[in-house]
């Protein structure tokens, strides 16, 4: 008996050992690649429990602590109730475990505590629930699984019940039960793992495989084909069922045709330790055995195991794998329950073995590259040359004795030629390595060179001759340049030289000229100056590519190109971030072409690739050997096998076409979106806007709205992305680039002001366009409404005074109608009655009396007159024109009722009317200047006709009054006189003038 125990114990040791030699055993980094991923995490965020990415990219990680977002570099926690960043809006606790996404990229999580199941839209970040149990203490935690139609089914275990129930749930929070599975209480049967695949629902039990239909009906139920070991864990992918067994030690299918279970693989031994989890992805299994990861690659029979790596890659002493999730691009992502890592397999040629082996002690700068005809590779260096030759795998030293007369100072420029290497200005004979001259100078000195079938043009720095060197014929010729074409800056570093094959011309690259078109004999055809350019004018173009009608230019301020019809040119900004994080524009130092429709470019920062097509450069993924690699000017050279070189600051690059594989910039980060906007108002409160954020276009805010906070976020790969914004309307300057993804906006002006956020790239990337409410005195309407007020107030305030002043003066009107009519019964009965009497008196009294008694009557008569006048000019009621005319006329005629020498003629004319109003002062200053006009002209001339005219216009009264006496110097005054009628012009704002030509004129200008 214990003969055969131990034969069977043999035979089950090497069974195993020749299954694990069925598969080669590697090191996971052998043709993998393990890194962690930089979440950045500050906060505690307690376990990792699940994670899914979105179909924008995002990945979310569900945790005992919150829902955390991770877009390459920074994270995002959501949580139940949350203000800001709220998963659900009701305070729920947030212990997220599993999540699942549906094809439309919704997520779906539940809750531990709770036992709920939320939906959630990435895109709008906004959640609900959908289910949540009668009572979460007699249920385990929810198993949830989409199916291929978007249907989410749960299935829930009940502890009392003994039972397993499978729900179909809805979004409208309602639910129906598909099927109900008893189990054994007799036998410990618990529920384990829930699946879909092919329209058909799997639940593994303890002791069980059962096979449902979507009617809810059990189609059949499956053991371990190998015995009562049952099974550890299901999985799926791709319509396929994986179940692990118990014992770890293989993996089965299930086959849909005959229902049945089918070994898919036996699993080399990893110890005694249980599997979890598994992933199957194709023919590559990925799974954890609790202290070690492995990768079993079933084609090619390989076994991979990353316990060095995957330790050396932990914070913490041990952290517990707990998902797998594929990427898109094939790479597998691995969650613990602190972390997650990324498994990318790792290309044919390493990244970093794209530098050529120079069998030197220190690196040198390498420049010019070419090849003989053997095929044998020589490089240029500073004072030195290096050979690869054909077959060997090293640059070595290539020793030419040159003599001890000639010095070598800075060469690098290289070709070659029918057995010759032309080196600078000199010629080496590569038979016998011997070195000949073909230039007067006493130095090899670096010689920029052209070479045309067997012509060698070239130009010596420092010179002021192109030279043309014959290389059959062994002469050279000499075109003297111009130095009249190069006033600006002397000419005297070519950097480039290329042939114009439209007119056989020439293009000259310089260092401080810029680009010049010379004819065969050195005369310039054209210039375009580095201003012209648009590049550094002491840095010039490093180098020329000319293809058909396009002058392409490496510049100091990246890619420049000239049509060479139109004489229009363009450069074509290279932006990166260096170490430091800095924003810099590369300078191209090398163009090399590859086709038709792609330019190699060697920057001071990397190598590029340029498509001439859609204008877009890409970029070598981030931790290739040439990504930020400072490239030579000009040093570039593609062998006869087809292999590209670039020279550079440190050493020299090569590669095939197909061993490169190039990024976009515009994917080096997604889309930049908005996550939140938190709006703070004046007294310091904040409310938060965080659902449907990146679909705003147009944010309306209070006038009370201060200032923003603006959240965003944009998915990284494989390097720091930096960002910039501008507010046009307050600054058309763009900020500095930084990694923020929180913009802060202070002071924030009434009207339209729009964010503008930038990647790298010089295209906006993100707008929103901000709206606030002008203050509510300062609104259009307000004001207009406040002025309306004013202009009323204004008006009703002149009304008043307008009706108190009327009222005053009807007032005084009345008055000064009852102060005349008073005086005249009272004062004029009294002057009569004297007047009356004192004739009277006088014709009854002797004669030296009777004269006093005709003084007195004279008197009161001619006071009576006055007071007349005096009655007059109070009376309101002859504050007219009329009454003015009417006066002047009754005083005429007085007046000239006893004259007989002269008489008089009237006119009154005008377009105002009779009627219309006229101020009393005016009125009585008026007649008063009248009379005092027309008394003159009776007491003074000798004339025998007074014209009196009198002219009332709306704006202003014209009074003249003349006579046609002889011209009189010397004229007496009685009363008032000449002085008092120009004083009462003054008071009344009119102007007097005197005129004594064809006899005496009085005229008086009187403004109403």
């Amino acid at each position: 008996m214990n003969q055969l125990i131990s034969f069977i114990a043999i035979v089950l040791f090497w069974s195993s050992l020749l299954n694990a030699q069925n598969f080669e055993l590697l090191q996971g980094n052998t043709d993998y690649h393990l890194e962690r991923l930089p979440l950045n995490v500050k906060e505690d965020h307690g376990r990792f429990y699940s994670f899914k990415k979105d179909d924008d990219g995002y990945l979310w990680i569900s945790s005992s602590s919150g829902m955390y977002v991770f877009d390459g570099a920074n994270y995002l926690r959501y949580k139940n109730g949350n203000e800001k960043f709220s998963f659900y809006k009701d305070s729920l606790l947030s212990n997220f475990t599993d999540i699942e996404k549906d094809s439309k990229g919704h997520l779906y999580t539940s809750l531990w505590d709770s036992k709920q199941i939320l939906h959630f839209n990435p895109r709008t970040r906004i959640g609900e629930r959908i289910f949540k149990p009668e009572s979460a203490s007699e249920t385990q935690l929810p198993s949830f699984k989409i199916d291929s139609e978007d249907r989410l089914f749960n299935a829930i275990a009940y502890n009392n019940k003994n039972t397993i129930a499978l729900l179909e749930l809805f979004r409208d929070a309602t639910h129906q039960t598909v099927a109900e599975i008893s189990l054994d209480v007799h036998e410990n049967e618990f529920f384990k793992y829930f699946e879909i695949v092919d329209n058909s629902f799997f639940i593994l039990t303890s002791h069980w495989l059962y096979r449902l239909s979507y009617k809810g009906k059990v189609l059949n139920r499956i053991k371990n084909p190998n015995g009562n070991l049952g099974f550890h864990y299901i999985t799926s992918n791709n319509n396929n069922l994986y179940l692990l067994t118990n014992d770890g030690s293989k993996i089965y299918t299930y086959n849909f045709n005959s229902h049945s279970l089918k070994e898919y693989v036996t699993l080399p031994n990893v110890g005694e330790s249980k599997i979890f989890p598994l992933k199957v992805y194709n023919s590559k299994i990925v799974y954890y055995n609790g202290f070690s990861l492995f990768l079993l690659h079933v084609k090619e029979k390989k076994h991979y195991n990353f316990e060095d790596s995957f330790s050396k890659l932990q914070d913490n002493l041990y952290e517990d794998v707990i998902d797998f999730e594929m990427d898109k691009n094939g790479d597998i992502l691995v969650l613990t329950d602190k972390s997650v890592y990324k498994i990318t397999e790792r290309t044919t040629k390493n990244l970093t073995a794209f530098s050529e082996q120079l069998a030197l002690d220190d690196i040198p700068s390498l420049r010019a590259l070419t090849e003989d005809k053997e095929g044998n590779l020589y490089a240029s260096f500073y004072n030195g040359l290096l050979r690869k030759q054909h077959g060997d795998s090293l640059f070595r030293n290539f020793d030419v004795t040159l003599p001890k007369q000639l010095k070598v100072e800075s060469v690098f420029d290289l070709n070659y030629w029918n057995g010759q290497l032309l080196w600078n200005n000199v010629s080496i004979d590569l038979s016998n390595n011997s070195l000949t001259k073909f230039t007067q100078n006493p130095s090899v000195q670096h010689t920029t060179h052209l070479l045309e079938n067997d012509s060698l043009w070239f130009f010596e720095w420092g010179s002021t001759a192109l030279m043309k060197y014959n290389l059959k014929s062994n002469t050279i010729l000499s075109y003297e340049l111009n130095k009249k074409d190069f006033q600006e800056y002397p000419l005297q570093m070519i950097n480039a030289i290329v042939t114009d094959s439209n007119d056989n011309s020439l293009w000259i690259a310089t260092r401080l000229n810029g680009v010049s078109k010379l004819t065969r004999k050195g005369e310039v055809i054209e210039q375009f100056s580095n201003s012209y350019l648009n590049t550094e004018i002491d840095g010039g173009i490093n180098d020329l590519y000319l293809a058909k009608d396009t002058l392409w230019m490496g510049s100091f301020k990246g890619l420049a190109y000239l049509n060479i019809k139109t004489k229009n040119v363009q450069t074509i900004s290279l932006p990166t971030v260096d170490n430091n994080g800095k924003l810099i524009n590369r300078v191209v130092y090398s163009i090399m072409p590859k086709g038709k429709d792609q330019l190699y470019l060697g920057t001071n920062y990397g190598l590029l690739l340029f498509d001439i097509n859609t204008m877009s450069f890409l970029e070598l993924p981030n931790a290739h050997a040439m990504y930020n690699v400072e490239f030579n000017r000009a040093s570039k050279f593609k062998d006869s096998r087809g292999k590209y070189y670039f020279g550079s600051t440190n050493g020299l690059y090569s590669f095939y076409e197909k061993e490169l594989h190039w990024n976009e910039l515009k994917n080096l980060h997604g889309l930049i979106r908005l996550d939140a906007v938190t709006i703070y108002d004046s007294k310091g409160n904040y409310r938060y806007l965080n659902e449907n954020t990146n679909e705003l276009s147009l944010l309306e805010l209070k006038s009370s709205d201060m200032s923003l906070n603006v959240n965003f976020s944009s998915l990284k790969k494989d390097r720091k992305v930096y960002y910039s914004y501008r507010l046009p309307e307050i600054n058309a300057k763009w900020s500095d680039y930084s990694e923020d993804q929180i913009i802060n906006i202070t002071s924030l002006p009434p009207g339209i002001t729009t964010l503008e956020i930038r990647g790298l790239s010089d295209k906006i990337q993100k707008t929103i366009v901000f709206n606030k409410a002008q203050i509510w005195y300062k609104k259009l309407w307000v004001q207009l409404l406040f002025m309306a007020l004013f202009i009323s107030l204004i008006t009703i305030l002149i009304r008043t005074r307008y009706y108190q002043k009327l009222k005053h003066e009807k007032k005084l009107s009345k008055l000064r109608h009852k102060i005349s009519n008073d005086l005249h019964d009272d004062v004029g009965t009294i002057l009569t009655a004297v007047a009356m009497q004192s004739e009277i008196l006088g014709r009854d009294s002797e004669s030296d009396k009777k004269s006093k008694f005709e003084k007195i009557s004279h008197l009161s008569r001619e006071a009576m007159s006055r007071m007349r006048d005096t009655v007059w000019s109070i009376d309101s009621n002859k504050d007219n024109v009329d009454s003015l005319i009417n006066r002047m006329k009754d005083f005429l005629a007085d007046v000239f009722e006893s004259h007989d020498t002269m008489y008089y003629k009237f006119n009154a004319t005008g377009k105002a009317k009779l009627s219309s109003k006229l101020n009393p002062d005016i009125r009585q200053n008026i007649y008063l200047i009248f009379k005092e006009a027309v008394n003159n002209a009776i007491k003074h001339s000798n004339g025998d006709l007074l014209s009196v005219t009198i002219e009332v216009n709306t704006q202003i009264i014209k009074l003249t009054v003349s006579d046609n006496g002889v011209q009189n110097s010397h004229i007496a005054t009685s009363g008032l006189g000449l002085t008092s009628m120009k004083s009462r012009a003054e008071t009344i704002g009119g102007q007097l003038q005197i005129k004594n030509s064809s006899g005496f004129t009085v005229e008086l200008l009187v403004p109403l």
